[in-house]
């Protein structure tokens, strides 16, 4: 089947040179596609002040398209206006300071994507989750992390609302960074993030130097992490912090988890290969999963629940 037109109703995100500021050099020609997709009916929102202005309901844009920043979006450890470490660089908004955070763009998306009640496909991305994993910053991708955890809440509500929807979590690939430890910050000499080219123990550190073959701070006990203005964001003030070590800059061939929620989640559970995930989510839109669902409504109600976890309330859907 041709389609005339976008094949899409909502893009959000960066990159905003690939749609007004097109050359040759960045993307083979000189269109200007805000302009086109304008003209075919799309809303243009260019910050957060103008996003989260949009109405919901019937009131929803038709299509949306907003464009936050040249390049990639800041992450939400920058976008909150918390302190780099040191040894990591400040964050350079070019201008762009008003940026949407991914819960915010991912309900405006389901609000225009479900107006009418008609199905839709919406993916979501939490990129700089590995682009900062990249370079080691594990701030930023800690709280991206939480970030992308907020859009998958919003996707959980939704469901909530309409139940004949799939919500699939997963991951590309893996990366290299692991919780160690936490970290007691008040020491001058603390190490909180071992990078993927500092040996370990650090005996390179500036004095005291480590004893116990332990990294100058590593403490036990709990991290105690606070958030005080109750944006679900911690502050990153405290003093126990998460300690955590990398072993490379690159990506990691350890398997990533999948999780799954709401119509034919069943086909979703063990262990295969990623490729196989296209064809599943397939199989979902192509056929009857009323079979499915009552199984995996007779496997929660079976199953020991975790930490007192109401049962399912028969649509496939955990209750609060």
């Amino acid at each position: 089947m041709f389609i005339s037109g976008p094949a899409f109703d909502v893009i959000l995100g960066g990159a905003k040179e690939r749609f007004d500021s097109r050359t040759i050099a960045n993307s083979g020609d000189t269109r200007n596609l805000v302009s086109e997709l304008q003209a075919q009916g799309f809303t243009y929102v260019q910050n957060r002040t103008q996003l989260n202005a949009l109405p919901g309901g019937n009131s929803a844009p038709n299509r949306l398209l907003g464009l936050f920043r040249t390049g990639n979006m800041d992450v939400a450890f920058d976008k909150l206006g918390l302190p780099r470490p040191a040894g990591e660089p400040n964050p350079n908004f070019a201008g762009f300071t008003d940026q949407p955070f991914l819960d915010e763009m991912t309900g405006k998306a389901v609000a225009t994507l479900s107006k009418g009640g008609g199905p839709f496909i919406l993916m979501v991305e939490g990129a700089s989750i590995d682009k900062q994993s990249h370079p080691n910053h594990a701030n930023g991708q800690i709280w991206d992390t939480i970030e992308f955890d907020k859009a998958v809440g919003i996707g959980r509500n939704f469901l909530k609302d309409d139940p004949e929807t799939l919500l699939l979590v997963t991951a590309d690939h893996d990366q290299s960074m692991v919780i160690i430890g936490t970290v007691d910050t008040a020491n001058p000499n603390s190490i909180q993030n071992v990078r993927s080219n500092t040996p370990y123990p650090a005996t390179a550190a500036p004095p005291p130097a480590p004893a116990g073959g332990s990294n100058p701070g590593e403490s036990s006990g709990f991290p105690d992490y606070e958030d005080i203005n109750g944006d679900r964001y911690p502050e990153n003030s405290n003093r126990f912090k998460i300690a955590v070590g990398y072993r490379t800059g690159n990506h990691t061939g350890s398997s990533v988890p999948i999780t799954a929620e709401g119509t034919g989640a069943l086909l979703f559970l063990g262990y295969f290969d990623q490729t196989d995930v296209f064809f599943k989510m397939a199989r979902v839109l192509s056929s009857n999963t009323k079979q499915l669902d009552k199984a995996l409504d007779q496997k929660s109600k079976d199953d020991i629940p975790a930490f007192g976890i109401p049962v399912r309330n028969g649509k496939g859907i955990l209750e609060p």
